[in-house]
């Protein structure tokens, strides 16, 4: 099965920031919207546009999808992982507490290491 790459569709690069790819889903998304396009292929093209806004919209999927696509865009430091993973959930406040625990940088009271 072949991956779809989304970056085509949305017709930006791979270095596009996020606003890049907010602007290029608006008007495509317009442009195929089933109530106004009138081609006949329009909904699976809008379907196909949410689909790779969905995915490329998120910094941590977009990191995955890119990993997915080619093994050697975003190849994995040491600390790749640790940063991916607070990234993606550092909404949940006991992760959050953790992440910050172990990234001395990020702690609000330094003076916890003795």
């Amino acid at each position: 099965m072949k991956t779809k790459n989304y970056y085509h569709i949305l017709g930006v690069s791979q270095d596009v920031d996020a606003d890049g790819i907010k602007n290029a889903y608006r008007k495509l998304a317009h442009k195929y919207h089933p109530d106004v396009s009138r081609a006949p292929d329009g909904e699976e093209k809008f379907k196909e546009i949410g689909e790779a806004y969905e995915t490329l919209k998120t910094p941590a999927r977009r990191l995955a999808y890119d990993r997915r696509m080619s093994p050697t865009v975003g190849r994995l430091t040491s600390e790749q992982p640790l940063v991916d993973f607070c990234a993606c959930w550092s909404e949940i406040p006991w992760v959050n507490y953790w992440c910050r625990w172990i990234n001395p940088e990020q702690r609000p009271d330094k003076t916890m290491d003795a």
